[in-house]
């Protein structure tokens, strides 16, 4: 499958899952990782699916991310195959502003990467069966 959908860095991932609930009728798909922490009741989300209608978005803290204040959404795009992620990274690798992590295996995906581009565009790619 692939797909291209944002990844929304939020301050209080928890309460705007509720509101995006509510507001757009949204579904929580699968379960919601957070971050370590002794704390149950104030755990931080660092990853979770929310389907409206037909379309999905990831939401997490904004604060768990190296983001300017001004930068709060990644672009995620799942492509169709491994070689398709090597591609991408050579040529956006090029004249990046910054690398997050260059094409490695992720828990989610046999290879990925993300970086911030010249357009000031924050990308997570990667490729999953």
């Amino acid at each position: 499958m692939n797909r291209v959908f944002p990844y929304l860095f939020v301050n209080n991932a928890n309460e705007a899952i509720k509101i995006y609930k509510k507001a757009f009728n949204a579904i929580l798909i699968g379960d919601i990782t957070y971050l370590e922490s002794n704390d149950e009741a104030n755990q931080k989300i660092s990853h979770a699916t929310l389907a409206i209608e037909k379309s999905q978005f990831f939401i997490g803290e904004a604060d768990l991310i190296d983001y300017d204040k001004n930068s709060r959404i990644t672009v995620n795009v799942e492509l169709s195959s491994e070689s398709k992620v090597k591609q991408a990274f050579e040529v956006l690798e090029k004249t990046a502003k910054k690398i997050f992590y260059k094409p490695q295996y992720l828990p989610w995906s046999s290879l990925g990467f993300s970086l911030r581009c010249q357009f000031e565009i924050d990308w997570m790619i990667y490729y999953r069966k």
